[in-house]
């Protein structure tokens, strides 16, 4: 679970949770980057 998310992946405790605002914050700033990166290929 949390997939590319740092904070949230392989930790059972995300399973069915939400973020926070701050936590939804920092994981779409995580994913934003790892897109960016994927698209700069």
């Amino acid at each position: 679970k949390g997939k590319g998310v740092s904070f949230m992946e392989n930790q059972a405790s995300w399973h069915g949770s939400a973020p926070n605002d701050e936590q939804y914050a920092a994981a779409m700033a995580e994913l934003k980057q790892q897109l960016s990166d994927l698209e700069g290929m």
